[in-house]
């Protein structure tokens, strides 16, 4: 279902489309233009430094190990980019990470993982 009061989606879905074909094509785009300033920009709103995958990854339009080899070929191929290349393979992994602890801790979002911490102030 599509949200109508607020429409928060809207302008989520001006920047991206779903499938394959335009998971592909956000990740060549993104090695061959944002990848270059991503370690440095990632958390930045305003440039256009993020990967426009985390869509296409959660649904599985795209695979973790695709997106991995790619950036792993651009900064082969340009050693300049080695750096960014390399943090967003390990922002990548935390994502996996991340993913695998709300799969096998289904209440993670609502308590600690560890029972310690419950009291937690």
């Amino acid at each position: 279902m599509t949200p109508t009061a607020p429409d928060w989606s809207g302008e989520l879905a001006l920047s991206e489309e779903p499938g394959e074909a335009c998971a592909l094509a956000a990740l060549k785009t993104f090695a061959g233009e944002a990848l270059r300033v991503y370690a440095d920009q990632r958390d930045l709103l305003a440039p256009n430094a993020t990967s426009h995958l985390s869509a296409h990854l959660r649904f599985g339009e795209i695979s973790p190990r695709r997106v991995a080899h790619v950036v792993e070929t651009a900064a082969a191929a340009e050693p300049g980019i080695a750096r960014a290349a390399e943090k967003y393979r390990t922002e990548l992994g935390w994502r996996d990470f991340a993913a695998a602890l709300l799969y096998a801790h289904a209440d993670l979002a609502t308590r600690p993982l560890r029972a310690e911490f419950e009291r937690f102030p």
